[in-house]
């Protein structure tokens, strides 16, 4: 019985069949059947065939090699696999394909369809290695004798089970947070128990805190660590270990409401023509030691997250604003790093020493671009004016020989959403670098490669900032869509940097720009810390770290102790912090606690963007494409707010994706959408618990029509609300008798079910003939089995 249903399978592959058509195709009867439904889920479990919606099986032409990544989840159902192994591509995992892996496990797969140009490989978990998830935020629901939470993140799929003893007495509608107890498992939802009660309706900054706790970032500091602050002394004095460098000018320039100022600046010119530059960096080494109870608390933390209404500092802030702050007029401990560089940029001599500073002045980036730009000058900055253009001078330098060198420049904008005291939106503001933020940034990069060559000629294992190499297959479509743009482009075999700006220029200041820029963006791995040194490749650079910002970035502060550690002589009492092992674990480590701060301030971003955008609803703006995908395209607006036109409120024609060429085009008119395309289009929705805005093309006058179809559609891709469990019951038994009596009619020419038919139709005519001759033969044998048995009993 097993090898004829797979050989069922296999002759009408790559089509699907209804599970519960199949035994009357092939003639089982009673026990038959019960037995073939045994066999199918022996199928589906070893991967032989996929099931889909419960309802359509698929024959699943696999390899038998089975690789592990990890599961990245949809809200459509669909999802795909990031593959451990770095050098292979993403795999595509269809509607049904996922068993009961959760978004962000660790999965071991298996390819049943090569990719080709044209689509991503497709793929079957056949196993979960690792549950990654363990907590849950969502919407709490009690019922009688249980209740339900609704996960904010959609990508978490069903609901979750909470038996009533562990609902901590949260109220419907309660946002909750879960810890699992239990994950899915065939036919049987995750369970969990609820951990916190984060607010309801009433609670201000529901949606801020929602965020917090779905990335499990703390509110306060543990009180063990408050207490230990409390005692930090805040008296600078004299130490003859240190470099004392209060009567040297120096000044800070940072954002207007910075608080955590970490770096200092001075500048002179020399005599023989150089510069020498001083990058002063708070000494937070010296108020945390290693393994102290604030250390231990800032490396779970890993960095301060900056949400869109407040920040989650690292260190405490009587160390974050106060005695670690480089505040003006003030006393402070720092590490400094003086280089003399010459006007092609090399640095030719350079010191790293402790010290003991005194802040000039403090600036802000908007008084120093009057300063330079427009000779708007404050009294009090006008004798550290001729400083102030001795670093402007550096920085065109600075900025010259890192473009000769080859370092990948973008000017992408960003933006800023200011709040009114309740945390309603009120505008949107674009903050575009100008040479203000470009010298700072300028001084620190140098400051940064300097250290890091520093301690890499002193010691066998450091903290570095990585960035590997751009992946090729994401660089051979970026020269598959410039070819097809009229664009043709080579690369050489081993890329570098150099080669990636040269293809910026070349294309600098025409319509193809922007699409080239994101591509070369989304073509870059992302930049991470690592024990081994592998080159920054954005900044073509070969040894590069991060030294300036201790105060709120973890790897810094390691920095710091490194640095002391080897000026110090390597003494053995320093020498955990210098041990390959822990060194190895932090660096990752604290790339993941970036990764996490990164994803909660987009997502606190995205989320009052859309709050600030629901009062334009209806209306019309300006945007170009941003994005392409199999469903729609992303709109950027010219305020930085994103939003999805589906493909079917697209009225003019049916649009496809393109994925080689990466656009969507009109099948009947052929119109094109390329990445940067100009377009107008309308708000239809802005979804503030789902965080989603909607737009259509054009401008539209009356917009209901659209939202009906929109509802529709979302309707059909969602789950039902627990409100409606009965009438969805209801629905679902209706649904399943109606197959039953479809499965029933049989139509006696072919064999064949009304179902069958109707998907007979959708094929073409080649794989119609093939699909019919295929049931025709099934059909054909069970006739003569029947007939068969019949003359044996007469």
């Amino acid at each position: 019985m097993r090898d004829e249903i797979l050989q069922f399978f296999r002759d009408i592959w790559p089509e699907s069949y209804h599970i519960e058509d199949v035994p009357f195709i092939l003639g089982y009867k009673d026990e038959e059947i019960k037995a073939y439904f045994s066999v199918l889920h022996d199928l589906e479990t070893a991967g032989s065939i996929c099931i889909k919606d419960g309802e359509y099986a698929t024959y699943q032409k696999t390899e038998n090699r089975k690789l592990l990544g990890i599961y990245k989840a949809s809200k459509k159902g669909v999802g795909f696999v990031i593959p451990t192994e770095g050098h292979l591509p993403d795999v595509f995992i269809p509607n049904g394909c996922s068993g009961t892996a959760m978004h962000d496990d660790e999965v071991e797969y298996i390819i049943k369809r090569k990719g080709t140009s044209e689509r991503k490989a497709e793929g079957i978990i056949h196993r979960i290695v690792t549950r990654n998830t363990n907590r849950v935020v969502g919407v709490f629901e009690r019922l009688k004798t249980s209740g339900f939470v609704t996960p904010h993140n959609e990508r978490l799929g069903e609901d979750i089970y909470i038996p009533l003893e562990a609902t901590l007495d949260a109220r419907s509608g309660a946002t909750v947070v879960v810890e699992l107890t239990a994950w899915p498992e065939e036919n049987r939802k995750a369970e969990g128990k609820i951990v916190e009660i984060v607010g309801d309706s009433s609670t201000p900054d529901l949606d801020v805190l929602s965020v917090m706790a779905t990335f499990n970032l703390p509110k306060e500091f543990p009180k063990d660590v408050q207490v230990e602050a409390r005692k930090i002394s805040f008296t600078v004095t004299d130490d003859t270990d240190r470099l004392d460098l209060r009567h040297q000018e120096m000044i800070t320039i940072d954002g207007e409401d910075a608080k955590d100022l970490d770096d200092a600046v001075h500048a002179k010119l020399l005599d023989n023509g150089n510069i020498e530059l001083g990058v002063h960096i708070a000494d937070v080494s010296h108020y945390v030691p290693a393994g102290s109870i604030i250390d231990q608390e800032a490396y779970r933390r890993g960095t301060s997250v900056y949400l869109v209404d407040r920040v989650i500092p690292m260190l405490p802030v009587e160390l974050s604003n106060g005695i670690c702050s480089l505040q003006a007029k003030e006393d402070r401990y720092a590490m400094s790093c003086i280089m003399e560089v010459s006007p092609q940029g090399k640095v030719l001599r350079y010191s790293i020493k402790p010290s003991i500073i005194h802040i000039t002045r403090r600036c802000s980036y908007k008084e120093i671009y009057l300063a330079l730009e427009e000779n708007i000058i404050p009294d009090d900055l006008a004798p550290l004016m001729a400083m102030v253009r001795t670093l402007e001078t550096l920085a065109y330098q600075l900025m010259k020989m890192r473009q000769q060198a080859g370092a990948i420049s973008f000017e992408f904008p960003e933006y800023k959403v200011l709040l009114d005291t309740t945390g309603i939106p009120q505008r949107i503001v674009r903050k575009d670098r100008t040479i203000a933020e470009k010298l700072i940034e300028q001084c620190m990069l140098l400051a940064n490669e300097t250290v890091a060559t520093f301690l890499s000629e002193r010691l066998d294992t450091s903290v570095y900032r990585i960035h590997e190499e751009p992946k090729d297959t994401k660089l051979e479509q970026l020269i598959t869509v410039l070819h097809h743009a009229g664009y043709p482009v080579k690369l050489p075999p081993k890329v570098e940097p150099k080669h990636i700006e040269e293809l910026l220029q070349s294309v600098a200041d025409t319509e193809i720009e922007p699409v080239v820029q994101i591509m070369v963006l989304r073509s870059m791995q992302q930049a991470k810390y690592s024990s081994e040194n592998m080159g920054h490749f954005g900044l073509a650079s070969s040894t590069y770290t991060h030294f300036t910002s201790p105060i709120r970035r973890y790897p810094d502060l390691m920095i710091h102790r490194l640095l002391r550690y080897v000026l110090e002589g390597k003494p053995k009492r320093l020498a955990p912090i210098a041990d390959e092992s822990y060194l190895t674990h932090s660096a990752s480590h604290c790339s993941e606690r970036e990764q996490i701060a990164t994803e909660a301030e987009r997502e606190t971003l995205d989320m009052k963007k859309v709050q600030y955008m629901a009062q334009y609803v209806g209306e019309s703006f300006e945007g170009h494409v941003s994005s392409i995908t199999a469903f729609g395209l992303f709109i950027e607006l010219n305020n930085g707010v994103d939003g999805l036109v589906p493909y079917n409120l697209m009225d003019d024609d049916h649009y496809v994706f393109d994925e080689p060429h990466y656009m969507a085009y009109g099948r009947r008119s052929g119109k094109e959408y390329h990445l940067g395309t100009p377009v107008t289009v309308t708000l239809i929705k802005a979804d503030t618990e789902l965080r989603q805005i909607d737009f259509v093309i054009g401008e539209v006058e009356y917009i209901d029509r659209y939202l009906r179809r929109g509802q529709g559609r979302e309707e059909s891709l969602s789950k039902p609300k627990r409100g409606n469990r009965k009438s969805y019951k209801k629905q679902r038994e209706e649904k399943r008798k109606s197959r039953d009596r479809q499965t029933h009619d049989i139509i006696e020419t072919t064999g064949t079910t009304k179902a069958v038919e109707r998907m007979l139709r959708k094929l073409d005519t080649k794989k119609k003939t093939a699909f019919y001759e295929t049931i025709h033969k099934k059909s054909n044998h069970k006739k003569e089995r029947n007939r068969g048995n019949g003359n044996g009993e007469r």
